[in-house]
């Protein structure tokens, strides 16, 4: 989580060297947002780090907070990669049975999954 405080100011550094060149893939709004957020978050985490190590005394205690804090965040991201890879899935199966179906009822079947 460290990492995202650079990274963050990495991304706005391409955005804008991408759009000096006049390449624009991207809305620069939407990139400078995100790393925004991005830093946040990396500041956040910083904060939540410094105020363990302020409040425990033994330094065993504080290497065991800052391990479930970094296991926290790993099971975020990765529950984060799972839920992303089954929306997927779950798209690709809608087009395909609308597709081998061929009816005119799949925008309704595809919008009632989007609510579920």
């Amino acid at each position: 989580m460290e990492e995202e405080v650079p990274l963050g100011l990495e991304i706005i550094g391409k955005c804008v060297e991408q759009n000096m060149m006049g390449r624009r893939p991207f809305k620069i709004q939407k990139v400078i947002f995100s790393s925004i957020l991005r830093m946040v978050v990396g500041y956040l985490f910083l904060t939540c780090l410094f105020l363990t190590v302020i409040q425990e005394n033994d330094v065993l205690n504080i290497f065991f907070d800052v391990l479930a804090l970094e296991f926290v965040e790993k099971l975020d991201d990765i529950l984060h990669s799972l839920l992303k890879r089954v929306s997927i899935l779950l798209n690709c199966v809608v087009h395909l049975t609308c597709v081998l179906v061929s009816t005119y009822s799949c925008a309704s079947f595809r919008d009632s999954l989007a609510k579920h």
